[in-house]
């Protein structure tokens, strides 16, 4: 599998929420009280179908938010307002979700990938996806900024 690139990402996201969106690359950072969004995926490799792979994203919340926002036409300023809610109401629940679906085009380039489920909880997180949460082989750590909105992290293990 491939690894995320910057400029994959920031075009992939850039495109989706009609504003821009710049990926760098950050050296690891420990958590520091951000609230977590942990996404699994399944990796299919165009070469070998049948040797699916577990993938997770983990995003603050704040980084989802704004995407989310941006995404549905909410301004910066409602956004943290809308995150306060617990659950999470739909429309920001739901737009996260979308956000984290058409991700999946960008974060393994060179196979087939597909959001399996999505948890606010790394407790949450199940089966092969736990197992690369726990202990991942590849880890890729970003800082995000979204143009006129809150940035945030993102990591994929993979």
């Amino acid at each position: 599998m491939i690894g995320p690139d910057t400029l994959t990402l920031s075009k992939h996201f850039t495109y989706l929420v009609g504003r821009e969106v710049k990926f760098t690359k950050a050296p690891p950072a420990p958590d520091s009280g951000q609230r977590w969004v942990y996404a699994s995926y399944d990796v299919i490799p165009a070469n070998d179908p049948t040797a699916t792979k577990s993938l997770v994203i983990k995003a603050d919340l704040e980084l989802l938010g704004a995407l989310a926002g941006s995404l549905v036409g909410l301004p910066s300023e409602q956004v943290e307002l809308h995150l306060s809610h617990t659950p999470l109401e739909e429309l920001m629940r739901d737009a996260i979700s979308e956000i984290l679906n058409v991700a999946s085009g960008a974060i393994a380039p060179d196979s087939r990938v597909v959001l399996a489920g999505v948890a606010m909880n790394s407790n949450d997180v199940k089966d092969d996806a736990a197992h690369v949460l726990a202990s991942p082989p590849l880890k890729v750590e970003f800082n995000v900024v979204v143009q006129g909105y809150n940035g945030g992290r993102f990591i994929v293990l993979g």
